[in-house]
């Protein structure tokens, strides 16, 4: 068990060591670097079309600055899909109305709160509050835009009253 978690320990400064070296790179020795890495810890041999995209990727100046980490001035807007696995120190959980989320259906004529899926909505909105190591804000107004962008009054997210929340936040 030793010797496995020594080698282990191993590889991974192996992988550490390559991974912060390919940002020293030039265009073309960045992909042929990647490509090298792909190879030899994935245990993959790479197909001509990927390596052409991985060279393309590189030389692209356009291209490559989506795969580039973001700088501690900017701030990220994305979806609460696209967060899932990320973790940032402060995140803005917005549109917590109801109606928005957790999504209603509209049934004319029922004045019952009828959800398309509520463990669905309850599951997202938990990677939405699990994004944050330090602070959440739980965002939402006494005023919102329906689906016909007029500005409506709203009501908070039924998420927000569910148990446990009490003095967390301000009404």
């Amino acid at each position: 068990m030793y010797e496995v978690s020594r080698e282990l320990g191993s590889y991974q400064t192996e992988v550490r060591k390559l991974v912060s070296s390919i940002g020293e790179k030039d265009d073309q020795e960045l992909a042929s670097q990647i490509i090298a890495v792909t190879n030899q810890f994935l245990d993959v041999d790479l197909e001509s079309s990927d390596s052409n995209l991985i060279r393309e990727i590189c030389s692209e100046s356009r291209m490559l600055k989506h795969y580039k980490p973001v700088i501690d001035s900017e701030v990220q807007v994305m979806t609460l899909h696209k967060s899932k696995g990320l973790e940032f120190d402060l995140v803005f959980h917005v549109d917590l109305y109801d109606w928005i989320h957790p999504k209603r259906k509209f049934i004319r004529g029922c004045y019952d709160e009828v959800f398309d899926d509520w463990d669905q909505e309850l599951n997202l909105h938990f990677v939405g509050i699990t994004r944050a190591k330090e602070h959440c804000v739980l965002v939402t107004s006494t005023q919102r835009f329906n689906s016909d962008y007029q500005l409506r009054n709203a009501k908070a997210s039924q998420f927000l009253s569910l148990p446990g929340l009490d003095g967390l936040y301000l009404p």
